[in-house]
């Protein structure tokens, strides 16, 4: 368990997660009409994933008691 605690922390003090969700989110953005094209909900349930993403981040660094400015909004 302190291990996954270890590589967590230090995942999360790098905001690699977070970096993820932006690019994917700028993604998102850049191919919103195309991606509604096929699966009009497409965006909106990948938007959803984003946000449960960011919330279940936030909660294991409140379990871990790591800082965090990730907030459990959509960005």
């Amino acid at each position: 368990m302190a291990t996954v605690k270890e590589k967590w922390t230090e995942m999360s003090r790098e905001k690699l997660l977070q970096g993820c969700i932006k690019t994917e989110r700028e993604y998102l953005k850049e191919y919103d009409a195309d991606l509604r094209k096929g699966e009009e909900w497409g965006p909106d349930s990948a938007e959803d994933l984003f946000n449960w993403i960011e919330n279940r981040i936030y909660w294991l660094n409140s379990q871990w008691k790591i800082k965090s400015d990730v907030s459990n909004s959509a960005s």
